[in-house]
């Protein structure tokens, strides 16, 4: 499969490393570059971005900062770490945070570009996979309100009562939605959920948004205070 033309960014102070990874690299990829945290931080509000390659000792911010920033905001961004020194801790640091990768400046150029290649096609097989999810949770989505309808139907016509609300939660919701709104209940926030069901934080804010869309309620503070009135989750 070709993949699309990938944009990387290069965060590097040494002109000369800078220049020479853009010759490298400018023949199949898109090439970024920036002289400090700073100004990376600004490429990536304005451009789209599939890898950033990171210089550990930045004249402003660290280069271990740049990584949280990015993961934390663009966590779909591949990131690989340069340093000149290969120091273990420094390596499990970066790893920890979310770097691909950890490459020292005396790379071999060959290695590097099989690792940028790498580094690409994982970002569009990510990709990939968060399109079929989606289409998968619309699926879903729409198999549970059919679901919910067709079971209406079936009560009303036993001629009994039947509260809406309590069957679009207990019957649209999915039960790791069900599950995120009692932990959201308990005052946990994304990333101790995340945690706590080994699933990453992206995750658990999808599920929120398809837990307030088929709610229909504007927070998840009034689909909590709902969710209790009807005895959905207990209070702690």
């Amino acid at each position: 499969m070709k993949l699309p033309k990938t944009t990387i960014l290069v965060i590097e102070d040494d002109e000369s490393m800078r220049d020479t990874i853009e010759a490298f690299l400018k023949k199949e990829y898109r090439i970024i570059k920036a002289v400090d945290g700073k100004g990376a931080l600004e490429e990536l509000k304005e451009k789209e971005v599939q890898i950033a390659l990171i210089d550990i000792r930045l004249p402003d911010i660290r280069g271990t900062e740049i990584l949280k920033t990015i993961k934390r905001e663009r966590p779909d961004i591949e990131c690989i770490v340069m340093s000149a020194i290969n120091d273990a801790e420094t390596a499990a640091e970066c790893f920890k945070n979310g770097a691909l990768d950890y490459l020292t400046k005396e790379f071999d150029y060959e290695i590097f570009r099989q690792r940028i290649k790498n580094a690409a096609s994982l970002y569009y097989k990510k990709r990939q996979i968060r399109h079929y999810q989606r289409r998968i949770q619309a699926l879903v989505s729409e198999i549970s309100k059919r679901r919910y309808y067709s079971l209406t139907d079936e009560i009303i016509e036993k001629g009994e009562s039947v509260d809406p609300s309590i069957t679009v939660y207990n019957h649209i919701l999915t039960e790791r939605e069900i599950e995120i709104l009692r932990l959201k209940a308990r005052g946990l926030r994304n990333k101790e959920i995340a945690d706590k069901l080994c699933i990453s934080p992206i995750t658990v804010k999808n599920h929120i948004h398809n837990i307030l869309v088929k709610s229909n309620l504007k927070s998840m503070r009034h689909v909590i205070a709902f969710a209790r009135e009807k005895g959905i989750i207990k209070n702690d």
